[in-house]
């Protein structure tokens, strides 16, 4: 019993469990109590896309609020509350983008850190605002680019090609419809 607190390996699986009960913590308090309110302009900009999506009014506009009122909309069809299916949007997105959080952290921090890391950074999703999709985004590219450093794949380089100016502005597919040179991008 003596190297019970001692052994590294127990306080490792600890650290992950308690770290993985926090972030699920955290999701279901993000989830559960979204805010349900527009505070500012854009957010009600934001809300009012998801019935009507207006360019000429500016409800919202391009170049990468498209992809952010899509999936809104998704969210939307299943809550009926414009900013909290927006809110809720983000928060799903940051939550996918937990996987890029922990492994970029875990290079650099132990893996303990690497939790507290990852659970800081799901806070910053609670607005209906594109700023935590577009995080979210700017995550898996910044794990993309990194994993194309470490490996010569196609896969990867064609993954960081694919995020490289996250959801404001996503020229990548703009120029492979459009057969633009990827030079020009």
């Amino acid at each position: 019993m003596k190297h019970f607190l001692g052994n590294k390996r127990f306080m490792s699986y600890f650290c992950t469990f308690i770290g993985v009960s926090a972030l699920s913590l955290l999701f279901y308090v993000e989830y559960q109590y979204a805010s349900p309110y527009a505070a500012t302009w854009d957010q009600v900009d934001f809300a009012l896309a998801l019935n009507r999506y207006d360019l000429l009014a500016m409800q919202p506009h391009f170049p990468g609020y498209p992809y952010f009122i899509l999936g809104g909309m998704i969210v939307n069809s299943f809550i009926e509350n414009p900013a909290k299916a927006l809110s809720i949007f983000n928060v799903f997105m940051m939550l996918s983008a937990t996987i890029p959080n922990f492994l970029l952290a875990k290079k650099y921090y132990e893996s303990d850190i690497a939790w507290i890391i990852t659970c800081l950074l799901m806070l910053i999703v609670t607005q209906p605002m594109s700023e935590g999709a577009g995080i979210a985004v700017l995550w898996w590219y910044l794990w993309a680019v990194q994993m194309t450093r470490e490996r010569l794949i196609l896969s990867f380089h064609l993954l960081s090609l694919f995020f490289k100016y996250d959801i404001r502005n996503p020229a990548f597919l703009f120029a492979f419809r459009s057969g633009t040179p990827f030079s020009m991008v």
